[in-house]
């Protein structure tokens, strides 16, 4: 009981949200509504960037080579996928250099975040 509400256990509820989420908008028929045109490669770009980075904070051992190669296969994997297990979705090239933008920017992110904390 005291590792749910542990930092620990907080960071992987939240990665474990962000996967629910991002597994129901991805397979519901049809796309989320946008505020402007091609305002699902901004989500895309979101939503991996933010699994990234609470990946890193729920598995902290996870050495961060092994986290870049595991976002970036999760980045191709969910747009190729998505279209096999919804048929009124299609592949978007577009979609998986959003996916792979935001891993990498997450994976930047983190570089810079642990060299800004080992200085403090």
């Amino acid at each position: 009981m005291k590792m749910l509400f542990s930092r620990l256990g907080l960071a992987r509820g939240i990665l474990l949200s962000l996967l629910l989420v991002g597994l129901y908008i991805g397979l519901r028929p049809e796309p989320p509504p946008y505020l402007f045109t091609d305002g699902d490669k901004l989500l895309h770009f979101a939503f991996l960037f933010g699994v990234v980075v609470m990946a890193r904070f729920a598995f902290p051992r996870l050495q961060l080579p092994y986290l870049t190669v595991l976002a970036l296969f999760f980045a191709v994997l969910l747009e190729s996928t998505q279209d096999v297990l919804q048929p009124t979705r299609v592949f978007a090239w577009e979609d998986v250099i959003a996916n792979v933008s935001g891993a990498i920017c997450a994976v930047i992110f983190l570089v810079l975040f642990n060299r800004f904390r080992a200085q403090a």
